[in-house]
């Protein structure tokens, strides 16, 4: 109802198989809105074997809502995205092909980052890439061999013991994005695991949303 200028749209996990819609998707808004923060949940179409679809899903809703900002009162237009919705959500950050599908920031929990099967999860990199995918694809959704000076502003959060996606994801993505000089916030907790969203359950819940809303006070302050 007063919004601040602040957009975040958020791209659900589910590993590129599913969408997790309710806790790493509804069940954000509330929070959100009562900061004045106009929040989207994006209904990505999983790929099927075509890895370019989600993609340009998330470029198209960016892209919608830069069209909808005088009327939302939106200034700034962010992403958001949990683990596979996190891969996501760094690729629209780093594989953006205009100013209007560029996020102006990024928000990510426990994310995927690479495609490396070394470290990646191996169920989302086979649902987006397929079983045996080029070396040109790997890199092109290694989202830490893509970043540039450019790349939006990022945080980051993740739990240390996280059983499905190894934290070195985060760890190579935020080194990538200091190389850079690329403003980057990362918070990892000692227990929490994996898939947690706005679960209760997740035993530092306060103190990561505590870190989140002051990450996110600093980008009100800059509009």
């Amino acid at each position: 109802k007063q919004p601040n200028g602040i957009c975040v749209i958020m791209c659900p996990g589910g590993a590129y198989i599913l969408e997790s819609q309710t806790y790493e998707g509804r069940d954000l808004k509330d929070w959100f809105n009562a900061r004045g923060i106009t929040y989207c949940m994006l209904q990505y179409r999983l790929p099927v074997g075509h890895s370019e679809v989600p993609l340009n899903d998330v470029k198209r809703a960016i892209s919608i809502m830069r069209e909808r900002a005088d009327e939302l009162g939106i200034k700034s237009v962010g992403i958001m995205g949990n683990s596979a919705g996190g891969h996501l959500a760094a690729c629209a950050a780093t594989l953006y092909d205009s100013p209007e599908t560029r996020p102006d920031f990024q928000i990510l929990m426990y994310p995927v980052i690479t495609m490396e099967e070394a470290l990646t999860n191996g169920l989302s990199r086979d649902a987006l890439l397929g079983k045996n995918p080029s070396e040109d694809l790997v890199n092109r959704f290694s989202c830490e061999k893509n970043v540039t000076p450019d790349t939006p502003p990022a945080f980051i959060v993740l739990c240390a013991d996280d059983p499905d996606v190894n934290p070195a994801n985060s760890f190579m993505y935020c080194s990538a994005l200091i190389e850079a000089g690329v403003e980057v916030s990362m918070h990892m907790y000692p227990k929490g695991g994996h898939g947690w969203g706005w679960k209760d359950s997740m035993p530092y819940k306060d103190d990561w949303v505590a870190e989140l809303k002051t990450w996110l006070t600093g980008i009100e302050k800059q509009l």
